[in-house]
């Protein structure tokens, strides 16, 4: 049984670390497959090295800076190249891929014109009709032969959407190996000053506007603010550095970001793979995205949701720290059995039973 899994950006190179276990469990052949969205070789390299993830990079005429019609052209060709011309390509049995980054719907149209199943993890996810995401997601789940979701209603969403066959809730099936990290790194002492955990990659959020408003907004908390300054954000940084309260942090790789995590009292950021891990933790958090991002989340009042002006950041940072409850996210990711399942029908997928 072969299988190629394709990655790109942050949040997969981490699941990359469970999804080995997973498929070496299974013994499942694989290959970690990266179309290299992440620009920020400094940023990729630190993921996979600290891992140590066998993984192929494939990079022809990557440039950052391109739009996202080029950006998706370019992962596609990546992909299709390998397919074609290695000798592993011709014997996969199958492309997995990955939540509703390009690189998903990159992989899918590829599994699609070499005629290959198509295997979907986090599947059902839906945001605005105006976000790339939204869109990837869809398309992505039209194509797969196989969706499995992080919760149940994603998998009501695609029955609503003519899609539930072969369609499962399996949960996060890297929440146990989250959980497994974190029980390694000590507790911090209850003696240390509360801080906030601040991350900010979008582009609607670098800029110096906002980087002001989110760090005044923050100040009524009198908490420490620990910053973990992406490239994207580091020119609009600059004004902050000399405030007493407030720490810049260079990227961390993903175990010291754990470390973080763990003694954070709040989190604001907009990464979607952070509030996920945060709300599996047991943290408080705000996701600082206007809207899409996590809404069942929202709606369980698991996080808070803010946009990047004032009033707005501090009615969620209110929030956060006195009515939301992430406990109530938590159970919505992890679901009993959920590896297992995913194990089982993946296997009869590539041993030819259909996986149903």
């Amino acid at each position: 049984m072969s299988l190629a899994v394709v990655l790109g950006v942050r949040p997969h190179y981490v699941k990359a670390v469970a999804l080995t276990e997973l498929l070496s469990q299974a013994q499942i052949d694989f290959r970690l497959l990266d179309v290299q969205q992440h620009f920020d070789q400094g940023l990729r390299q630190q993921f996979i090295a600290e891992y140590g993830l066998n993984v192929v990079e494939l990079n022809p005429n990557a440039v950052a800076g391109a739009s996202p019609a080029q950006e998706l052209a370019r992962q596609i060709s990546a992909l299709d190249q390998w397919l074609n011309s290695t000798p592993q390509g011709p014997t996969t049995q199958g492309l997995l891929v990955l939540g509703d980054a390009n690189p998903a719907l990159a992989g899918a149209i590829v599994a699609n014109r070499h005629a290959l199943p198509l295997v979907h993890l986090e599947a059902g996810v839906r945001r605005t009709g105006v976000e790339f995401e939204h869109w990837n997601s869809l398309l992505t789940d039209m194509m797969a032969t196989q969706r499995y979701c992080y919760t149940q209603r994603d998998v009501e969403r695609l029955r609503q959407e003519g899609l539930g066959n072969q369609s499962w809730c399996v949960g996060d099936v890297c929440a146990s190996w989250l959980l497994r990290m974190v029980a390694k790194i000590p507790a911090p002492s209850q003696a240390s000053p509360p801080y906030v955990l601040v991350t900010l990659h979008r582009p609607q959020n670098c800029s110096v506007d906002t980087v002001t408003t989110i760090s005044h907004a923050l100040d009524a908390l009198s908490y420490r603010q620990i910053w973990i300054v992406h490239p994207r954000l580091r020119p609009f940084v600059h004004d902050l550095s000399d405030r007493n309260q407030i720490t810049l942090l260079d990227p961390q790789t993903h175990s010291a970001l754990l470390r973080l995590l763990v003694g954070a009292a709040l989190v604001l950021t907009d990464s979607g793979g952070l509030v996920r891990e945060s709300v599996i933790l047991g943290k408080r958090a705000i996701v600082c995205h206007e809207n899409g991002m996590w809404t069942q989340l929202v709606e369980l009042n698991a996080i808070a949701r803010a946009d990047n002006t004032l009033a707005s950041l501090s009615q969620a940072i209110n929030s956060a720290l006195t009515t939301i409850d992430p406990l109530r996210g938590a159970s919505v990711f992890i679901l009993p059995g959920g590896e297992a399942l995913f194990k089982e029908r993946l296997v009869a997928l590539l041993e030819g039973n259909g996986g149903g």
